[in-house]
This record gives structure tokens, sequence and C-alpha cells, in this order.
């Protein structure tokens, strides 16, 4: 069996959506948003998709509230 490797894109769409899951927790959250590289990227997509979320603070409740359900 191969394991299939994750683009970074990928990986930063995984840990995303695992936080806006509630698969991880606040303290995970925030260690990954300490990552300047990841901060960056989150920030980008936000913009890039209109969504609405507060980009300056990343918290769960902010997100979802503007994030898009369609």
């Amino acid at each position: 069996m191969v394991a299939l490797k994750m683009t970074k894109y990928e990986e930063n769409e995984h840990v995303l959506l695992c936080y806006l899951s509630g698969q991880m927790s606040e303290r995970q959250w925030q260690a990954h948003c300490a990552d300047r590289a990841f901060r960056g990227w989150l920030t980008n997509r936000q913009c890039r998709n209109k969504t609405g979320a507060d980009v300056t603070s990343f918290s769960r409740s902010r997100m979802l509230s503007g994030f898009n359900r369609t």
C-alpha cells in the first residue's frame, strides 16, 4: 500500500476543517495560528473567498459566523 502525501494546501485545509468541526482544541488551533506561513495562508484564503470572517482573530465562533455554507 502506498501512502499519499498531502500538499501543503491540503494539509492547511485539513487543519482548518478539523478546527471548524470541533475536532481540535483552542490550544492546538492557537499553536497552528502561531505559524506565520499557516496564518498567512488562512488570511489569504479568507480574503480570497470573501467569507466575511474576522481575519485578525482566528476564533471558531467568528470564523463560523462568516463561513460560506453554500
